[in-house]
């Protein structure tokens, strides 16, 4: 079916799906996102800054109110901070020929599509990374003292740091995750148990794994519900695998940031939900005399609003560490160009 023989009204309907299942594969592979507190922000509004709120908890109440007196209590109040970060405007586009579009229209977008979900998921999802991947707690594998220790010992982080990493959460006031968000492009959430969240690159996920302690997710699939990519537990958290986490190349040898965080530690714009990503496409007919006199390409692009803040240091912590097995050879199926 080619797109060039269609009314204009057949092209909006058919973009309209391609545009639902734009952000149903973006939201599909997002990572960091799944975890902070999340707002989006609608197609067409033009932004610099997002807010989020920073709630203290409330201290606990240790004496009992009595009998009515007939004198109004003094109420309590919750205290929060309003925090303000900037967002971005991010996208890209991509082009095809009239050849494709009257050869393979179907077979295109939905090839072109995937590609650009999958493009605009790592895009947000590597904005959030890197603004938490720079926190200010910090634990270095095995008693290093900074990453240079860490790189020139072949440091490893032990059930010790962890350990460490569990008890600084705990002191902070640091709340576990009870629900994260489900997969897909809706607002829904599913139950898992309470648990801090680890995100490690998928090559340090067989460190991780000779720790005491460790338990591989498939073990524990049957008691209860597992998050996507997740890949094992150790003590109180349940550790995801990604393969955009932190990597830095410390005097030739890989340093990997792994970072563990209660509830709210992090806020972000994201593109799930409604209008939280455009897919904007041009059809061959739609360039001008000047740009494309003979209607020979279109293009298929999209375009989202990205920004992250953390929003308490001390319920988010970096933990950095070598990798007991490297992949060196080069990525075949990456633009490497």
């Amino acid at each position: 079916m080619a797109l060039q023989n269609l009314s204009t009204a057949q092209i909006t309907a058919i973009q309209a799906v391609w545009d639902k299942k734009l952000l149903e594969q973006a939201s599909e592979s997002l990572v960091y996102s799944t975890f902070g507190q999340t707002k989006t922000i609608p197609t067409g509004k033009t932004v610099t800054k997002a807010t989020a709120r920073r709630y203290k908890k409330m201290l606990p109440v240790t004496v009992p109110i009595g009998e009515y007196s007939g004198t109004a209590r003094n109420p309590n109040k919750i205290v929060n901070e309003t925090i303000e970060y900037e967002v971005h405007k991010f996208g890209d586009h991509v082009q095809y020929t009239e050849e494709l579009d009257l050869l393979d229209w179907d077979n295109i977008n939905a090839s072109y599509t995937s590609r650009l979900a999958e493009q605009a998921s790592l895009s947000e999802d590597g904005v959030i990374r890197r603004e938490i991947e720079n926190g200010t707690s910090v634990i270095y594998a095995d008693g290093a003292t900074d990453r240079a220790a860490v790189a020139t010992g072949g440091k490893k982080l032990t059930l010790k740091d962890f350990r460490m990493a569990k008890l600084r959460l705990l002191n902070q006031g640091a709340s576990k995750f009870t629900k994260v968000i489900a997969t897909g492009s809706g607002y829904g959430s599913k139950a898992i148990k309470a648990s801090f969240i680890g995100i490690a690159h998928d090559s340090m996920i067989d460190t991780l794994n000779q720790i005491p302690g460790w338990k591989d997710a498939i073990d524990y699939a049957d008691r209860g519900s597992i998050m996507e990519y997740e890949e094992g537990s150790l003590d109180v958290f349940r550790f995801i695998g990604c393969q955009t986490a932190g990597i830095e190349d410390q005097g030739g040898v890989n340093v990997h940031k792994v970072v563990v965080f209660g509830k709210d530690a992090y806020a972000s714009v994201s593109l799930r939900g409604k209008g939280g990503i455009e897919q904007i496409h041009k059809d061959i007919r739609s360039g001008g005399a000047a740009d494309n006199p003979l209607n020979e390409f279109g293009s298929f692009g999209w375009k989202a609003w990205f920004g992250a803040t953390i929003l308490n240091q001390s319920w988010l912590i970096r933990m950095e560490s070598t990798a007991e097995l490297e992949d060196t050879s080069p990525k075949a199926q990456y633009d490497n160009s």
